[in-house]
């Protein structure tokens, strides 16, 4: 069933359960930058993450941004993940390793067809380029997760929590 939140009057979530038919089976990857402890764990969304690599009040002004769009604070909020294996493995980097993200509740997901990572995105962004319309033009949205894990870019998740399976390779 989707749903829309009634605290925010923007934001499409979905039930758990709608999980394997929005991605038609098909996984989304996250790479994690150190070895997972178990073959299987449990990850809690992020609350009010700091940023790394954005300024501060940029930070927020995008948080901001999709909170009013989307109904959800994507960048403070969201754990992020693509349907690309080796995108995924190459943010591992070599100590890391590669798992499956599912999540266990109500679930929200935004990403773009025209932005392959958002933070990479930034990072080469004309600073004379309005923030908001740099957001804008990116056309994100919260619809067709099967495409979004298809196109490899990235997808950012909002959920309690997520079931984090390790990839074993052989």
């Amino acid at each position: 069933m989707i749903n829309t939140r009634q605290q925010s009057n923007v934001g499409v979530w979905f039930d758990a359960e709608q999980w394997e038919s929005l991605t038609a089976g098909l996984p989304i990857y996250r790479g994690f930058t150190r070895p997972l402890e178990t073959n299987t764990l449990l990850l809690e969304a992020p609350i009010n993450r700091s940023p790394k690599n954005i300024p501060e009040h940029d930070h927020h002004l995008i948080d901001a941004w999709f909170l009013e769009h989307y109904g959800a604070a994507f960048r403070s909020s969201a754990v992020y993940g693509t349907g690309n294996f080796d995108k995924a493995k190459e943010h591992a980097g070599l100590a890391g390793e590669v798992a499956i993200l599912r999540p266990n509740a109500e679930f929200t997901f935004c990403w773009s067809p025209q932005c392959y990572d958002l933070m990479g995105e930034y990072a080469q962004r004309n600073p004379e380029i309005d923030l908001i319309q740099f957001l804008a033009d990116f056309g994100f949205q919260q619809k067709d997760l099967e495409q979004a894990i298809m196109s490899g870019h990235e997808i950012m998740l909002i959920s309690p929590s997520f079931t984090v399976e390790r990839v074993l390779s052989i």
